[in-house]
């Protein structure tokens, strides 16, 4: 396995919260031991997907300047699945995050499976500017930027570290599927406002939970929000509704939150594989033809 880059978080751009969030709580879970049976194979770091979405697959990921950047990297997903995919190639893959605790895993997720082609650092990917590391064809980055103070600024850092050619996908929050757990988010701000321990904090989190009317908001949620706890119990709770910063878009603000990086969306894509990108677009839930033909113009 590569050596660590060695920079340990000179200056505190980040939140000190989130880090301690993600350093008692890594998320998601992943034993270590289960990635002798299993791979974890997230759609947007598909290499074929990559190639077909972006580079009109003619991407060479096999040659030797090819580079990739995990960027909140977490518990190595989607690391993982990339190394492995480029596991006999002279490609580099970066792995960066504020937390240990979630890079310690990654790194006994990639002992198990014998990878040795990754770079870890630990940091935030809000210092990439100063830490100079290069610029990647590829850049990864689920479900961090929206928990940043100031998202544009990660994704400003992102976009600079970004070869003029080069490709990335990023996940963030959809604004209208979360509404109930942003109103919970809001109840359990006020209830928890001066408790510090984060057990208790889920202690709380759960007594509600639990006697929820039917009405609440959140049993009208998608289906990922109602399977976080289940899936991840208390590590899934705190993720989901004690997050010390969670923002979400909807797509306008997705596509202004991008092209004010500098960006442009080249498709928006579902881990619903039977979906793709059908979910986003309204023309697939009309059945009026004139209605279809005018927002298709749109």
């Amino acid at each position: 396995m590569r050596n660590d880059y060695g920079q340990q978080m000179q200056n505190s751009n980040y939140l000190k919260d989130v880090r301690k969030h993600y350093e008692n709580y890594p998320y998601p879970p992943r034993p270590p031991e289960r990635e002798k049976t299993a791979l974890n194979m997230p759609v947007m770091d598909s290499l074929d997907q990559l190639n077909h979405l972006c580079f009109s697959g003619k991407k060479n990921f096999f040659d030797k300047n090819f580079r990739v950047l995990v960027a909140g990297g977490g518990t190595g997903d989607s690391v993982i699945y990339l190394a492995e995919q480029l596991r006999n190639s002279p490609a580099e893959i970066v792995y960066l995050d504020i937390s240990k605790a979630s890079m310690k895993v990654a790194k006994e997720r990639a002992k198990v499976r014998g990878i040795e082609n990754i770079t870890w650092i630990h940091d935030s990917l809000l210092n990439i500017p100063a830490i100079d590391i290069g610029l990647f064809d590829h850049i990864s980055c689920s479900g961090v930027l929206h928990h940043l103070e100031n998202p544009d600024l990660g994704l400003q850092a992102l976009a600079g570290a970004l070869k003029p050619d080069g490709a990335m996908g990023i996940m963030v929050y959809a604004k209208y599927g979360r509404m109930g757990v942003y109103l919970m988010q809001e109840a359990l701000r006020i209830i928890n406002r001066d408790e510090e321990d984060m057990r208790k904090k889920i202690a709380n989190c759960k007594a509600i939970l639990n006697n929820l009317p039917a009405t609440n908001w959140l049993h009208s949620s998608t289906q990922s929000t109602k399977d976080e706890p289940r899936k991840y119990g208390d590590i899934g709770i705190y993720d989901l509704y004690l997050h010390a910063q969670d923002r979400a878009y909807s797509i306008p603000e997705l596509y202004d939150y991008v092209e004010g990086a500098g960006l442009h969306i080249t498709k928006l894509v579902s881990e619903d594989l039977s979906l793709g990108d059908k979910l986003y677009n309204p023309i697939c839930y009309l059945n009026d033809k004139e209605l279809e033909s005018k927002v298709s113009r749109m």
